[in-house]
């Protein structure tokens, strides 16, 4: 709280509700109204140098990106400049804090993750594989696409990506019961003297789960040191009945902690709740069951519930609440579900010219009998399979034949028939059921490049698509650039064809340079197994095969909207 000036008005300065909100109050009620700034919408703060006679605080005040306004303040006692540094540095840290929870909410708004460098930074590092597509896609970009447009193009279709990591930095770890992680000292670390490890973090996990702790400690030390008193705390009944535990009459005794007992936070006094009427009927008829299974023990372990209870109810108040108005909620707890009416549901109305003409007549059972105990079966039956092979054809249909056109000059060809296409069948699917092999016959380098392009490759076309397709004349420059780029990519595909080549070519000659001089040397004929040697261009274009495709509809899609 500080005496400042504002507007040659006089006022009071100060920071208010956990230092979320700054009030400038004028004094003695003249005209100038008071100033209500919240911390978290502050964009800068400047103050005036320490050899400035007049010691000034400016505040630069935006909210939701709106046009900014200053509030200048002058500090007008005589340790002006304490006051002013003590107002900065508070403010300094509540702007601090209020960003870093601002920051821990980024995966919620997808502009900003795809503005952030840093995480797209960690999330490459953390995936090789990913780098290793990012870099190739970079690579294959047009010289005219900015790197800052590509990587929003790279990373638009990752946003799950950056999203999850996001949400996994932003991880905190929720209050748990710190006593019951600590452990008890015993008696062999008693006699042997060691010393008591607790952190600072710890303590003031205690102190935020049992105020009363805070409290003794407060007044005990001094005269109690440090160390002393934590060692009389874990060996004395006040820390059982804390934790839970039942005490007995062989725990050691502390004429100064155990006189803490008898303290109100142990007697168990019931807090007042405001309970909504509908769980409040006749004081609710369960706890007044009849079965005796199921009675409350209230004489039994009454210090095991309050603690544990207290202990619950600490740690649900310092959750984070859900964003829930009072009055929403209250209407959800007094809403009868049950008692709601059916929605209408809309039906599309069918109307019918000449309903009376088509609908008058009788309905006449027999006659539909004695049509189907009449009908020729013979005549019927071919009718009927014929209007069911048009209209539900099957996928083996062609193998199938009547029994009109069964003789035994055809008989022996239809059979070879339906044994060559089943065996094709078998064929296909033996083969989509062996392993893919691990390298598929091309080197390990080449293999992984050519994983790494195809990833890269399918990725532009995604997002030549994704633009093609958009129908927005405020993509067409980038739709240019897209198809610039989607153009070179089978000169790409030949260039890594051409490589796998030049290697197959090197391997094979320095296997023949081999084979000559084990012959020179022992006289024997090698043989050379050539189905080892690397597979050239020709794997190269068979495995991109249907990449190509691709790039030529995508190719021919582009020229007839350009044309």
């Amino acid at each position: 709280m500080s005496l400042t000036a504002y507007k040659k008005q006089v006022g009071i300065l100060k920071l208010i509700a956990a230092k979320s909100l700054l009030t400038w109050i004028p004094k003695d009620g003249q005209n100038e109204g008071p100033i209500l700034l919240q911390v978290s919408n502050i964009s800068n703060l400047q103050q005036t140098p320490a050899a400035s006679s007049k010691i000034m605080l400016k505040i630069c005040y935006s909210v939701d990106q709106a046009e900014t306004v200053t509030y200048t303040f002058t500090f007008i006692t005589s340790d002006a400049r304490e006051q002013a540094d003590s107002i900065k540095s508070s403010l300094a840290t509540a702007l601090r804090a209020a960003r870093i929870g601002v920051a821990g909410t980024i995966y919620d708004d997808s502009s900003q993750l795809l503005q952030d460098d840093k995480l797209q930074k960690q999330v490459l590092t953390a995936d090789p594989a990913l780098q290793k597509t990012f870099t190739t896609s970079m690579a294959m970009r047009s010289s005219e696409t900015s790197a800052i447009r590509a990587a929003s193009q790279f990373w638009s279709s990752r946003l799950h990506l950056l999203r999850e990591y996001s949400m996994i930095q932003n991880q905190k770890r929720g209050s748990y019961n710190i006593l019951a992680a600590l452990k008890p000292i015993g008696e062999e670390s008693i006699a042997s003297e060691q010393p008591l490890t607790i952190t600072k973090e710890q303590v003031q996990l205690i102190y935020n789960q049992y105020p009363i702790v805070e409290q003794i400690h407060n007044c005990e030390v001094p005269p109690l040191k440090e160390l002393e008193f934590w060692s009389r705390f874990f060996q004395s009944r006040l820390y059982k009945r804390l934790k839970g535990l039942k005490i007995t009459a062989i725990d050691p005794a502390d004429k100064v902690l155990d006189g803490y007992l008898d303290e109100e936070v142990f007697k168990g006094h019931a807090k007042t709740y405001k309970v909504p009427r509908i769980f409040d009927l006749e004081g609710n008829q369960e706890d007044h069951s009849q079965q005796q299974a199921v009675q409350l023990q209230l004489t039994k372990n009454q210090h095991l519930m309050r603690s544990f209870n207290s202990l619950s109810g600490s740690i649900l108040a310092k959750t984070t609440p859900l964003d829930i108005q009072q009055e929403e909620a209250t209407l959800n707890i007094l809403l009868l579900r049950d008692l709601q009416t059916l929605p209408e549901q809309e039906r599309p109305i069918l109307r019918i010219r000449d309903q009376d003409l088509r609908f008058t007549e009788p309905s006449q059972p027999g006659k539909l009998l004695d049509l189907l105990t009449k009908a020729n079966s013979e005549a019927v039956f071919p009718d009927l399979q014929k209007d069911l092979e048009d209209r539900f054809p099957s996928p083996c249909s062609s193998i199938l034949y009547s029994r009109e056109t069964l003789d035994d000059s055809s008989s022996c060809d239809r059979s070879l028939q339906a044994s060559s296409h089943i065996s094709e069948l078998l064929g296909q699917s033996r083969l989509r059921s062996q392993p893919i092999p691990e390298s598929m016959g091309f080197s390990v380098t080449i293999y992984d490049h050519i994983r790494t392009s195809h990833a890269a490759v399918t990725e532009l076309l995604k997002q030549f698509w994704s633009a093609f397709l958009s129908g927005s004349p405020e993509r067409s420059s980038e739709i240019i650039l897209l198809a610039e780029c989607v153009h070179r990519l089978k000169e790409y595909i030949e260039d890594i064809a051409q490589k796998a080549e030049d290697e197959g070519d090197s391997q094979m000659s320095a296997a023949k340079r081999k084979a000559h001089e084990i012959e020179e040397r022992s006289g024997q004929t090698v043989r050379i197994d050539y189905h080892k040697t690397p597979v050239g261009t020709s794997g190269v274009k068979r495995l991109f095969q249907s990449t190509s495709d691709s790039i030529s509809k995508a190719i021919d899609q582009y020229k007839q909207i350009a044309s």
